[in-house]
This record gives C-alpha cells, structure tokens and sequence, in this order.
C-alpha cells in the first residue's frame, strides 16, 4: 500500500498514515481506546509500544509496512536514539 507507482515519490511511512490506512475507528475498537487517543498518538508521531502487537497484526493483514520507529520503545543502550525516533 505504501509503496511506489511510477513517476512519484515514496509515500512515508508515518503513524498518521498507518491511521488514515487502516481506519481510526477501527484502530480505536481493536486496541480498546478512543480514536481521540489513537489521532493524539498519530498527531505525536508515535504509538505507545504497548499497542505493537495489534497494530502491526492490522497492518499485516492489510499489506502495510509497520516500522517498530512508529512507536516509542525505548531504545537499547548501545543503540543511536534518533535511529528508532519517529521521523517528522
């Protein structure tokens, strides 16, 4: 879903897109939130890492990459910490 057609750029990968492709609502029922919470965490530009698992499983059956950077794990301590932040 996310990937490239001829003669345009790469659309990116953000939370905000990954909502907008698999639906707020739907996003909000499965992951038993509000969609205000679910758009404050695209309007962030992170998901809590808790809710990984089910967006990822959503994102699978749609054929949409889920980057772990999309979330606010934190990051090992050998680890660069803007190489795992949410790009803006």
């Amino acid at each position: 879903m996310f990937g490239r057609m001829q003669d345009t750029p790469p659309i990116e990968i953000t939370a905000s897109a990954v909502c907008d492709a698999l639906g707020r609502k739907e996003m909000a029922a499965r992951l038993e939130r509000t969609v205000a919470a679910v758009s404050n965490a695209a309007s962030e530009g992170a998901f809590p890492p808790g809710w990984y698992l089910v967006i990822s499983e959503m994102c699978r059956a749609k054929g949409i990459d889920c980057p772990p950077r999309l979330f606010r794990f934190l990051p090992p301590q050998s680890a660069d910490p803007s190489a795992l932040s949410p790009q803006s």
